[in-house]
């Protein structure tokens, strides 16, 4: 099951209305001082360890950034380093994703040789105790989620680190204080190796001048999105994995009846959204959930047996009809946020383009 609800932010100009905050190309980014403290704690590694690193992002906008890359081998115990650009070292960070898998035909049984995939943040901001790992749901020790069994990369993401907070390395002592990142630990911290294909991270950007939101499920907010608070679901785990009068996309249920905004559509496993103002894409932010509603009760003390829904996120040309990909293959937690940004400042929306959510995989539970 997929649940979703949106909101969108806009910005305001003195012709025309923007989709949240206009994004720019930062050219020349370099990691001079980030690279500087990549080195040291490369240093303090086992010879062989570190079997790469990673200086410049392949995509920038002004609160994402993006290293996409051909599979890299990680073999158990082995680390990628990742020096982010400085400019970014003084923007709260929101969201770390990577893409990665194992290679195997097991994908639906109990794997005795999992590849973990951990994701620490180096911030200078906590003396003593720099390395910080995500303190939400997780597969492995430190954050660590872990990689199926599959010919296509799944994407893993460590999301609301406002709200869920985040770990010290050494101390294990939980904070919801903000992170700024300089340098990455990517880590197979499992028994089998991993093949990692991407990471990029989010910052939270300024308060927009326009918030507009749809909500399907009462009492659903957002809350603040910079500081998260104010945030709930109002179906999800507060009522046993229940989300009532939510949009439910799957290829394996009937077109529901549901009163919608006369720009949104719904079939099956897909949610269109028409656009009609000239606009300038940004971010959007989708809170959802998936899990069968069966409301049991999961050892983890979370209700629910999880489903396996992923999204893509598309915005469609209305001219020529072609898709641009804003997100791809993006794992949905039992409930969470997801965060879908542009990388692309050059690319204007025009009046009847249309963005699109999509559920691609047929066996998600209803």
């Amino acid at each position: 099951m997929f649940i979703v609800y949106i909101t969108v932010f806009c910005k305001k100009s003195t012709k025309i209305i923007y989709f949240l905050i206009n994004l720019v190309f930062i050219n020349n980014l370099f990691a001079q001082v980030n690279r500087s403290i990549m080195e040291k704690l490369i240093e303090l590694e086992e010879p062989q360890q570190v079997i790469k690193t990673l200086n410049s992002p392949t995509y920038t906008s002004k609160y994402t950034i993006k290293y996409k890359f051909k599979e890299i081998t990680i073999e158990p115990e082995k680390i990628i380093f990742v020096a982010i650009p400085d400019k970014y070292t003084t923007l709260e960070l929101t969201w770390l994703g990577f893409s990665h898998r194992q290679k195997g035909t097991n994908n639906n049984t109990w794997d005795n040789r999992p590849g973990l995939t951990t994701a620490l943040v180096y911030s200078q901001a906590y003396p003593g105790d720099e390395f910080r790992y995500w303190a939400g749901p997780s597969s492995g020790q430190m954050g660590a989620k872990f990689g199926e069994n599959s010919k296509w990369p799944e994407y893993d993401a460590l999301y609301e680190w406002q709200r869920k907070g985040h770990k010290g390395l050494y101390s294990n002592q939980k904070s919801f204080n903000p992170v700024y990142a300089n340098v990455i630990k990517i880590q197979n911290i499992g028994t089998d190796n991993v093949y990692l294909s991407s990471i990029d991270l989010k910052f939270i950007p300024p308060i927009p001048y326009l918030d507009k939101k749809w909500i399907f499920t009462k009492g659903s907010k957002f809350g603040n999105h910079r500081t998260l608070k104010g945030r709930k679901y109002g179906g999800g785990q507060n009522l046993r994995g229940i989300f009532p009068d939510s949009v439910v996309l799957s290829s394996k249920k009937k077109n529901q009846i549901l009163k919608l905004p006369t720009s949104f559509s719904v079939e099956k496993n897909k949610l269109s959204i028409n656009l009609k103002n000239q606009l300038k894409f940004s971010f959007m932010e989708i809170m959802c959930g998936d899990n069968h509603p069966d409301q049991t009760l999961n050892p983890s003390g979370t209700y629910g047996k999880p489903g396996n829904a992923r999204i893509n996120v598309f915005i469609v040309n209305s001219n020529n009809q072609k898709k641009r990909t804003l997100a791809k293959n993006i794992n949905i937690p039992l409930e969470g946020v997801i965060f879908i940004s542009e990388i692309s400042e050059k690319v204007e929306i025009k009046k009847g383009d249309k963005i699109i959510i999509e559920n691609q995989k047929n066996k998600s539970p209803l």
